[in-house]
């Protein structure tokens, strides 16, 4: 036999590797995915049980792509709201973050196509994306007012090419929205305490005006800035803010499990309410709708539906199975338009 051979302790090596395997799968080592060169064609984009999903608005062409982003802490995380360009070549979404508030802002991450996610922590913690009208800025919320930064600044330490400042009330906002055009800010004004109604208030940004609009959350421009449509506590609502009409109630949403409460009156864990995208001529309105018994499935895209309703008509109709956060692709506005 010879002398200074060890035999190796296969027993030790797997307990090694395992090791290994643990630590990088909790922290999410396992690498993010790179997006297709080019992403699927559709009207709406949505956050569907296999990752990000694509489908027109008569319901043709569905399809669904992986999509692995991290956090800022390096982990594997969920996402939520994802929004896309009108050149389909770049999705935003939002980068969930368990330690800190699952339901309030965080970071965005942004995905072009050909390319791996880029987590957007020089951006203020936010709530979704908000593009301007070009679709080449992107609206952040600040403690000073609105700034606005380049796509393209997304992870780098470029500055806001513009910070508009001293536009809000005193109450605490949430759900921040400024107007394609830029000449209006929408956002729910938070109550004194958690059970206080919050309420939807629009102000012009040139001359400070405010209406108060109503109850409600998640505040939604159409593509003219026009017009706003919200979640209220039994449905979705749709105001003019230019004529300064009263909301009118298009889409009536009970409680699932009696069929008479307010579904989302408490806003508890389980309850994520629609939150609405307009279609490009304003004539539709995209939301989820959640289609479970069990009040732990409120957040899995597998029991929520998205459904489009005519304005004009109340017609609703039900697009697909199994999705969340659907959003309309709008096409970029140009100068020569």
């Amino acid at each position: 036999m010879e002398k200074g051979y060890i035999r190796p302790n296969h027993k030790f090596l797997w307990l090694i590797l395992a090791f290994l395997f643990l630590a990088f799968g909790l922290t999410g080592c396992f690498g993010e995915t790179r997006a297709p060169e080019s992403f699927p064609t559709a009207d709406i984009v949505y956050l569907s049980s296999g990752g990000v999903g694509f489908e027109n608005a008569d319901g043709s062409n569905a399809t669904s792509i992986p999509f692995v982003v991290k956090d800022h802490r390096g982990n594997k995380s969920d996402w939520w709201r994802p929004v896309i360009t009108g050149d389909n070549h770049t999705l935003i979404v939002k980068v969930i973050d368990y330690f800190f508030n699952v339901y309030g802002p965080a970071h965005l991450a942004v995905w072009r196509a050909g390319e791996y996610p880029v987590l957007c922590q020089n951006w203020q913690l936010q709530h979704m994306a908000y593009l301007n009208a070009d679709q080449n800025n992107i609206f952040t919320n600040t403690d000073q007012g609105v700034a606005v930064y380049s796509l393209e600044s997304c992870g780098t330490d470029k500055s806001p090419v513009e910070v508009v400042e001293n536009i809000y009330g005193e109450k605490e906002r949430i759900f921040v929205v400024p107007s394609p055009n830029f000449e209006y800010v929408a956002y729910t004004e938070r109550g004194v305490t958690a059970n206080e109604d919050r309420f939807i208030i629009v102000r012009e940004i040139l001359s400070g005006e405010v209406q108060e609009i109503g109850i409600g959350d998640y505040p939604a421009w159409s593509s003219d800035s026009q017009s706003l449509a919200f979640t209220g506590k039994d449905g979705i609502y749709i105001a003019n803010v230019i004529e300064n009409t009263k909301p009118r109630k298009v889409v009536l949403y009970p409680n699932l499990l009696d069929g008479r409460d307010h579904t989302y009156a408490e806003r508890d864990y389980w309850e994520l309410p629609p939150e609405v995208s307009w279609s490009p001529d304003g004539k539709w309105l995209v939301y989820h709708k959640w289609t479970g018994t069990d009040y732990d499935t409120g957040g899995d895209p597998w029991y929520n539906a998205i459904y489009k309703l005519n304005i004009e008509t109340g017609e609703e109709t039900k697009i697909i199975d199994h999705g969340m956060y659907p959003y309309w692709r709008w096409p970029i506005e140009t100068d020569d338009k």
